[in-house]
């Protein structure tokens, strides 16, 4: 079984002024491929997937994407949306055939787009 695992995590506070970018993710914790079976393990939602996976889901094939979290930020600039959107459709294409995709995300993230 081959799975993709991505997750991009930001709460926005649509009152910070200051809008947020690569850079506040870079800061906080932006991985992609391999990388992140190294960095994420157990650190929040991925990495309690890849816990499971690796005790539970014996011969799960992982293909690691992107590891992308912020934390509390203003708003996503449309660069940064754009950066993830990319990373994802092409990590995605790249990685077919897939079985199942794991996608983290946190519900509170909103962009100026």
């Amino acid at each position: 079984m081959r799975v993709a695992i991505a997750e991009v995590v930001q709460e926005t506070d649509s009152f910070n002024p200051v809008h947020s970018d690569i850079r506040d993710f870079e800061k906080y914790g932006l991985y992609e491929g391999g990388v992140i079976l190294e960095k994420a393990r157990g650190v929040g939602m991925i990495g309690a997937f890849l816990d499971l996976a690796q005790d539970e889901l014996d011969g799960m094939e992982l293909i690691p994407i992107i590891r992308a979290w912020a934390g509390a930020c203003g708003t996503l600039t449309a660069e940064t949306l754009d950066y993830f959107e990319k990373r994802i459709v092409e990590g995605l294409q790249a990685a077919m055939p897939l079985d199942g995709v794991y996608f983290a995300l946190h519900g509170a993230a909103a962009a100026e787009n």
